[in-house]
């Protein structure tokens, strides 16, 4: 998880402009954590990063998309 917390604090920070499928696996992985810093301060908040200013691949947004909706992440533990 301390990989994770650095990588995505790098592409806040502006230091990183892409990731790398494993930490892209990792942050759809976490995404659903009930740890508030990892899951809106870090993750969230690198998925927008990323997003608005275009960093990912093609293949990245696909396979964004196909991992959420296929295994309702977005939805983990939504109740707590």
């Amino acid at each position: 998880m301390e990989n994770l917390k650095t990588a995505l604090t790098n592409v806040i920070s502006g230091e990183v402009t892409q990731v790398s499928m494993g930490i892209l696996d990792e942050m759809i992985k976490n995404i659903g954590t009930t740890d508030p810093e990892v899951r809106d301060q870090l993750i969230y908040s690198a998925f927008s990063k990323l997003l608005f200013e275009d960093r990912f691949e093609k293949k990245q947004l696909e396979y964004i998309l196909n991992s959420l909706l296929n295994n309702r992440s977005l939805q983990l533990d939504i109740d707590k």
